[in-house]
């Protein structure tokens, strides 16, 4: 495991100190020995190769709106373009200034590094000093803003578009002051960001006391470039082809990060015998002929560029004995009786055994998930629901003996098609469709009749997280809601929505900030199965957060977010870093709750795009564990999520991981 200490944080010249712990819920090992390290930035080199550049946005680059935010009336109310910024009182009015900066001087895919408002006095009101010359004393509040600051008509719509986290705070004692607002450009350049610009304004403002401002902005960059070569790159012989993995590239070139790798595999004449593009970062190279010798390569793709490859040793695929078609055949079939249990088909896992050719192979695994697969058919019998036509389709095999000759791995891609329908659906066009895609890895005992030992979700086993992950560290969770945790779903509870209403059930004034939720759940609806991620294993929460930001259009927060990444009142991510709450569960249900979400009572409450989090144990809002995004309302709950890549009834989500535990839903809300 490697862990990236976020730029900002550690001192030239400083010794700290460090060590490992791993924790569990409440529970936690022992420490490691403390180790310790000195900085020395003379011998740091950067892993991102884009050249160093900056811009500078002038008063041609950015539109200011001046608005009265207090005791207005009809035209008085309305917002003013400017070049300048008013911020305060004049006597009679208390001001605040809408900043909405062009990025037309950032070039695509460009690697913010800093980016600085600049503001100085151009004129003062109630200032402090000796004329002609005093300076304001006030305190100046900087915001990103939730909703387009360009579409915004009244000064009271651009105080109530001031994000719930500030970006920047300062008592200003000078006519001059810099403003740190890196990572709102880092954001608005971010994928799936959007540009809402920025709200400035005096905190607790003096009616007699305000300044307006000139403004110009420097943002220093990296210009894109490609990824560098990914590492740690590991390649496995098998039958007919092989099995590589690898860790992400420490430098992701562009602002998007990487979006895919392109794997090749080279005979000995150095031609091309596969090309494979993935978003995973393990895949197999099949159809490769035994006996031959092949070299794989694997470069990342970034938005803008391909990078260099990282270059395997030669390796010979190796034919298994008796051929791979048995295994293939015995995860076909335990697949199948697996679904056909979870669907009606079979009462019990004998009367699926026996059904099958090959069910002695994995009678003693599928008897072992019995209990669950008649749980997911119980579940889904409660809720007035049945799993019809149930298909997997096994795609992308590889069978791997052992050094030893004694055990086989297989590996396996399942995409897993069904329709959830009612009782009340007399066919299939009125149901539900759901799905679950999962790259597994299968372990089987050797020779002529393998036998089925177990499985495990090859995303998670064989994925490496990379330092956006450690950043999800413990954290006490500081106030928990007071209502919000539910049991498992009934279907007597459930409600209608038709993502259309922007309040929740119960609240009717609109304050504050509220994601697009029909976009949160059309992004989440779209996605489930894709493998594309941040690099989090599991990463069901940055998929969550991922479907609220690009799906959503809500902006990220955070004041120098990289300082503060283990505060759930923050919530950012990009190439270099993330918070906790974007990538931890708990975290992310923390930063929900105290930025302003709206947690549902019932069931019968929730609407699409609203967030759901599992504490599957059935504890406390502090052992929050699992994330999913509700997405559709229809004939029962429809969940999407990653870690399982799925797209399910609430039904089949609960019982899958237990049939039990506490449950909280979240309208997000930004206050």
């Amino acid at each position: 495991m490697t862990y990236q200490v976020p730029e900002g944080i550690l001192t030239n010249g400083a010794t700290y100190s460090w060590y490992m712990q791993a924790c569990y819920q409440s529970a936690c090992s022992n420490k490691t020995p403390t180790q310790t390290f000195t900085i020395d930035t003379s011998l740091i080199t950067t892993t991102e190769t884009g050249t160093p550049a900056s811009a500078t946005l002038t008063t041609s680059d950015f539109t200011a709106y001046n608005g009265i935010t207090n005791a207005c009336s009809g035209s008085s109310c309305a917002l003013t373009t400017k070049t300048t910024a008013k911020i305060g009182g004049d006597g009679t009015h208390i001001w605040a200034t809408g900043i909405k900066p062009k990025l037309t001087k950032i070039p695509v895919g460009a690697m913010i590094t800093t980016a600085t408002l600049n503001l100085t006095q151009s004129a003062c009101y109630g200032c402090v000093g000796i004329d002609p010359d005093p300076s304001w004393a006030g305190t100046l509040d900087v915001y990103p803003a939730d909703s387009d600051v360009a579409s915004l008509t009244t000064g009271p719509q651009l105080k109530a578009a001031a994000d719930s986290t500030l970006l920047y705070q300062k008592a200003v004692k000078a006519k001059t002051v810099s403003a740190d607002i890196t990572s709102a450009f880092q954001d608005w350049t971010s994928s799936g960001g959007v540009n809402n610009g920025l709200v400035l304004e005096a905190d607790n403002p003096d009616i007699y006391d305000g300044v307006t401002y000139s403004v110009s902005i420097v943002v220093n960059y990296r210009t894109a470039a490609a990824p560098t070569k990914p590492t740690q790159l590991n390649v496995v012989p098998g039958d007919s082809g092989v099995y590589a993995t690898w860790d992400a590239p420490q430098g992701v070139g562009d602002s998007g990060g990487v979006t895919g790798y392109v794997v090749k595999a080279f005979d000995s004449s150095g031609s091309i015998a596969k090309t494979i593009n993935t978003t995973d970062d393990h895949t197999v190279i099949d159809s490769l002929g035994n006996g031959a010798s092949y070299t794989i390569s694997v470069a990342a793709i970034n938005s803008t560029n391909t990078g260099s490859a990282t270059v395997s040793a030669p390796i010979t695929p190796t034919a298994i004995a008796g051929g791979s078609s048995t295994y293939t055949q015995v995860i076909q079939q335990f697949l199948d009786a697996k679904s056909g249990l979870q669907s009606g088909q079979y009462a019990d896992a004998a009367s699926a055994v026996a059904a099958s050719s090959s069910g002695a192979l994995f009678a003693n695994q599928l008897t072992a998930e019995q209990a669950i697969s008649l749980r997911i058919h119980s579940a889904l019998a409660t809720s007035n629901q049945a799993m019809s036509n149930p298909l997997n389709s096994i795609t992308n095999t590889l069978v791997v003996p052992s050094s030893d000759g004694t055990t086989v791995t297989v590996y396996a891609s399942d995409s897993f098609t069904y329709s959830t329908i009612t009782a009340t659906d007399t066919s299939s066009p009125g149901s539900e469709p759901s799905y679950e895609d999962t790259n597994y890895r299968f372990s089987f005992t050797a020779g002529s009749s393998p036998t089925l030992t177990g499985y495990v979700d090859a995303d998670q086993a064989d994925s490496t997280a990379t330092a956006t992950d450690t950043a999800a560290s413990d954290q006490e969770i500081q106030n928990a809601p007071a209502v919000g945790s539910m049991g498992t779903f009934n279907i007597a509870d459930v409600g209608t929505d038709d993502g259309q209403s922007t309040l929740p059930p119960g609240v009717t004034t609109q304050t504050g900030y509220y994601p697009n939720r029909q976009g949160v759940a059309n992004w989440a609806w779209n996605n489930a199965y894709s493998h594309n991620n941040n690099g989090y294993s599991p990463d069901c929460t940055d998929f969550a957060s991922r479907a609220l930001h690009t799906g959503g259009g809500m902006s990220m927060s955070g004041s120098s977010w990289m300082l503060h990444h283990t505060n759930d009142h923050y919530w950012a991510h990009n190439s270099f870093g993330a918070t906790s709450s974007w990538g931890g569960a708990k975290h992310l249900a923390n930063y929900l709750n105290l930025s302003g979400s709206f947690w549902m009572t019932s069931y019968g409450q929730a609407g699409i795009g609203n967030i759901i989090f599992a504490n599957w144990s059935g504890g406390s809002f502090g052992g929050i564990s699992h994330t999913g995004v509700i997405v559709a309302i229809s004939r029962g709950i429809f969940i999407a999520q990653h870690s399982r890549n799925v797209r399910e009834s609430i039904a089949v989500w609960q019982a899958a991981y237990g049939g039990h535990g506490s449950f909280w839903i979240a309208w997000v809300h930004r206050k």
